[in-house]
């Protein structure tokens, strides 16, 4: 007995409620005004996974793979503006987003390591990145992710720095007991590759679990 048409419409449209979907249109998106919009769906979409039962930690889950997918996009974006980086690099995401627990309502936590370079470039690699972290900040506050009011941002020259230095930052906030340093900690220490080198973050959290040792 037939008891009504599903149409090809009808099949987009509970297509284009898919998470797989939103993610796929965030990798074909071409310019940056796309990625707004895709953006913008997110919150229906999000209201339809809690209606349906969704758990709170496939949600969180799902907000981050849209975080990342629409950062490496961005990332592309500036890395085809700006032309190749100077150096091997990780665009780092700290905090929530490090820890893969992003919200529908959040800011950018997020910072530059590159690796050493000798001091005759420096000045010019430091350059490109800063520049580089500024572009992909104010694209992500226009996707929808707010600047962060702490300023933790790879635009910040504080926070976009050589492996070298991001190490030395790193072994201050462990032996140190005052409050700067532990509130950097509980944002640094929940890093984790956005986009860019793993094996930069391997040796960086290599490091971090090395000076733990025996405290």
């Amino acid at each position: 007995k037939v008891v009504g048409v599903i149409t090809n419409r009808d099949l987009l449209k509970a297509q284009g409620q898919s998470p797989f979907f939103i993610v796929r249109e965030i990798s074909h998106a071409q310019f940056i005004n796309q990625i707004v919009q895709i953006r913008q769906q997110i919150p229906r979409l999000i209201e339809t996974l809690i209606n349906t039962g969704a758990k709170a930690k496939n949600i969180t889950r799902f907000l981050t793979t849209v975080s990342d997918a629409i950062l490496q996009k961005i990332i592309g974006f500036a890395l085809e503006e700006m032309g190749p980086a100077p150096a091997k690099f990780v665009f780092m995401v700290l905090g929530s987003e490090g820890r893969k627990e992003q919200t529908l309502k959040t800011d950018q936590d997020n910072a530059i390591l590159f690796e050493d370079v000798d001091a005759t470039s420096q000045k010019e690699v430091t350059t490109y990145f800063l520049k580089f972290g500024e572009k992909v900040c104010i694209w992500l506050d226009q996707a929808g992710y707010a600047l962060c009011k702490g300023d933790v941002m790879a635009k910040n020259p504080r926070w976009c720095q050589l492996l070298g230095t991001w190490k030395k930052c790193f072994s201050e906030w462990i032996h140190k007991a005052e409050p700067e340093a532990l509130l950097q900690a509980s944002i640094f220490f929940d890093f984790r590759v956005g986009y860019g080198d793993e094996d930069l973050i391997a040796e960086l959290r290599q490091y971090l679990f090395d000076s733990l040792v025996g405290l």
